[in-house]
């Protein structure tokens, strides 16, 4: 609807383009690529079935008190239940000053439970006094390494870019 109404209002044209930008690799740290203590594989089967079937086979699980299935973050901390890499890639890369992708290689789906100092950020982010979490935790890059067993790369990559290509002065009403 929105997407509409600013091509109608605005006569605004967008395009997604692949560009190399800098980026963060998400990599696996160790050689024999043992993960850390607070990245586990999805021990639910149900998660699976919520990836394929969507809301539908959320509604049919097993257990209907259980904690669906997703991922949720604060300022301090990345909480996952049933999620690939690649949706913890697109999280840590919210909180740093360039895209992450995933170089894993992993599979399947993940639990994550990360904390982090939240002033340990690239860059400010206003945090009410109630979700500050913990001032002992790591910094971001070290509880990445510490909790996950991941570490984060510099480099390039191609990622996804939305190109305005034409807008206007909106039309009267």
């Amino acid at each position: 609807m929105l997407r509409s109404l600013l091509a109608e209002r605005f006569a605004l044209m967008t395009q997604v383009e692949m560009r190399q930008v800098p980026v963060y690799e998400l990599r696996i740290e160790r050689a024999d690529r043992r993960l850390g203590p607070l990245l586990t594989v999805t021990a639910r089967a149900d998660c699976e079935a919520i990836a394929r079937g969507g809301a539908e086979a959320f509604n049919q699980r097993r257990d209907p008190v259980a904690t669906p299935c997703g991922l949720g973050n604060t300022p301090g901390a990345i909480r996952a239940r049933g999620v690939p890499i690649a949706r913890l890639a697109e999280a840590l890369g919210r909180f740093l000053d360039r895209p992450v992708v995933d170089g894993t290689m992993l599979r399947g789906l993940f639990d994550i439970d990360l904390s982090f100092r939240s002033d340990s950020l690239p860059f400010p982010v206003p945090v009410p006094v109630a979700v500050q979490g913990d001032a002992t935790a790591p910094a971001l890059v070290t509880a990445v390494r510490e909790q996950l067993g991941l570490k984060l790369e510099a480099g390039r990559g191609e990622v996804p870019v939305l190109v305005v290509t034409a807008v206007k002065q909106p039309t009267p009403d």
